[in-house]
């Protein structure tokens, strides 16, 4: 099995779309140069920024196989998420996550039949795992759309004792309480929440998964900086106006499209964009 080392900031990149809402795959080389040259050495692909959820298994594979070249290209670290369709689905995804050699996958569980508790979707993840046995495998914590709100101490204990390759948790559940106690698990905890960025630094977290960091990343860094120099009323102050920014951005719409929106805004002048969202996202204009 790979070892997955990788610290700090993963971006979750957005899948382009032309006008039409089909796959613009020809701009991600772009895309992956401008991430580089914004100090980015990792993203996460197919990931509710990236909309995988609404997309056929066949574009998912297209969208990861262009990122892949890029990875290989720019040297990128790459997890790509591979849940949020049918168990068929997820295990076929598994397999090509795997076929591609990406560095991790990580898994949401299952979406109708919800796993009741953390012993049935370590079972879930089990199942996955068969299907990229030399993979590590991340579970993805967003009950806030999962509806799956489950104890992760607890869910990082029985994968630690049953699955081999388990390797993490993407966290996006906003309970540091929580996800705190899991810190010394001896696994990679991804924080997916921006607004609580100079907190969970203060905590002790040096791994994040967060949209923002397409558009914001020299705040993101600044902050870190400013944390390891022990100025907290710096990073503090920089917090609060990376938090305004992005509730100005999210009075537009809902998350990921005024996101996404932003993200076209900015990256004009390299000549990039992205595109609108898929239904049952609505698109937002600045």
């Amino acid at each position: 099995m790979k070892n997955f080392t990788f610290k700090g900031f993963m971006v979750p990149v957005f899948t382009p779309f032309k006008a039409d809402k089909s796959l613009d795959l020809e701009v991600i080389p772009k895309y992956a140069e401008y991430l580089k040259q914004k100090g980015i050495d990792a993203i996460l692909v197919n990931g509710t920024t990236g909309e995988g959820m609404s997309m056929t298994t066949q574009e998912r594979k297209s969208v990861a196989e262009k990122w892949a070249v890029e990875r290989a290209r720019l040297n990128f670290t790459m997890m790509v998420q591979i849940g949020g369709t049918s168990s068929a689905d997820v295990f076929e995804l598994a397999r090509h996550a795997e076929s591609i050699q990406v560095d991790g996958v990580l898994i949401l569980p299952q979406l109708y039949k919800k796993p009741q508790s953390e012993a049935e979707l370590i079972e879930y993840l089990e199942q996955v795992a068969t299907h990229c046995p030399n993979t590590p495998i991340f579970y993805y914590h967003i009950p806030k759309y999962t509806k799956v709100d489950v104890n992760i101490s607890r869910v990082i204990s029985l994968a630690r004792a049953r699955l081999p390759t388990f390797a993490g948790v993407k966290d996006s559940s906003a309970n540091l309480e929580q996800i705190v106690h899991a810190l010394d698990a001896g696994v990679t905890i991804f924080l997916g929440t921006n607004a609580i960025f100079v907190g969970s630094l203060a905590l002790g977290f040096d791994s994040f998964i967060m949209t923002p960091l397409n558009i914001y990343p020299e705040m993101n860094q600044a902050i870190r900086e400013w944390m390891a120099e022990g100025n907290v009323t710096a990073a503090r102050q920089l917090q609060k106006e990376l938090n305004e920014k992005i509730r100005e951005i999210t009075e537009k719409g809902e998350f990921t499209a005024a996101m996404k929106a932003k993200f076209n805004q900015i990256v004009a002048n390299f000549g990039l964009n992205v595109g609108g969202v898929r239904c049952p996202l609505k698109d937002v204009h600045f």
